[in-house]
């Protein structure tokens, strides 16, 4: 939602500019969402990449740093136990957490 927010209401450079619209094209075109996650049962659920998706993380870390630049904090987390798994692929799991769980470590 950040990089949606910065992409629509930042002071970007051209550059920049250009390049928050393809990280997200990209995103949108090669990270599958499933349909189901918007009903309210799911709301909770969160994304993590598997170490696998190199290209994603890759590109994620590239997006972190121009939103950071922006004032935009985004936290890295990483967890063994992501929670209640709802939808797996071979770059992300997506979980909801348990009751009472922390999220994971930041780094």
């Amino acid at each position: 939602m950040a990089a949606h927010t910065l992409r629509d209401e930042g002071d970007l450079t051209t550059i920049e500019h250009q390049q928050l619209r393809e990280a997200l094209s990209w995103f949108n075109e090669e990270l599958f969402v499933p349909k189901f996650l918007e009903r309210i049962e799911h709301r909770r659920a969160i994304s993590w990449f598997k170490p696998a998706a190199e290209e994603a993380i890759r590109r994620m870390w590239h997006l972190k740093e121009l939103l950071d630049l922006h004032g935009y904090h985004v936290e890295v987390l990483r967890t063994s136990e992501p929670g209640t798994v709802v939808y797996e692929d071979s770059w992300q799991v997506i979980a909801k957490p348990r009751k009472g769980q922390r999220l994971g470590s930041s780094g």
